[in-house]
């Protein structure tokens, strides 16, 4: 075959080829890039959703954590409060006060947290006033339902402006024992 062209139109299509040659790789090297970025938001999202759900659990057991701390401190506290009342209460027939405060630890769920109590006598019966934090009405309400249906106490008084709010709740209530 004759080559008609001459020696700088050869050279320029050459240079021409080599361009396009470039910028077809470039653009597929782009594209590749572009479909890749793409198809890695999906795993990305989800490495990020699992890293809050981690974090979420670790918070979780540093709270259930300090829970069971407080709650042996609690026990601690009510074993030398009931140690005390047993010694003053003396012997009394029916309920004492000590069996009382174990009663409303039993009944006591993750959702209710006991800050004090306080002891009253009366004649011929006893109050213990019971202070604390519920997470809601519903599991305040069960508590108190749990401890009235027990034996040896009388009545549990729980006024109506402890279910005021919906959630975080400050309770009093006041458990009569005879």
């Amino acid at each position: 075959m004759i080559n008609l062209l001459p020696e700088q139109e050869k050279k320029l299509a050459r240079d021409e080829y080599r361009l396009r040659v470039i910028a077809v790789v470039l653009c597929s090297v782009l594209i590749t890039i572009g479909i890749g970025v793409v198809l890695l938001i999906p795993s990305y999202g989800l490495a990020m959703y699992k890293s809050r759900v981690a974090q979420n659990e670790a918070q979780s057991l540093i709270d259930t954590t300090r829970e069971v701390a407080e709650r042996a401190e609690l026990t601690k506290e009510l074993n030398t409060v009931s140690s005390t009342m047993s010694a003053l209460s003396g012997n009394q027939t029916g309920s004492n006060p000590s069996s009382i405060v174990a009663l409303l630890i039993k009944h006591k769920t993750a959702d209710n947290k006991i800050t004090g109590f306080g002891y009253e006598k009366r004649e011929g019966a006893f109050v213990i006033h019971v202070r604390g934090i519920a997470k809601t009405r519903q599991s305040l309400q069960s508590f108190a339902a749990a401890v009235r249906k027990e034996k040896g106490i009388d009545d549990v008084v729980v006024p109506v402006s402890n279910f005021a709010k919906d959630t975080d709740i400050e309770f009093t209530f006041d458990v009569l024992g005879k």
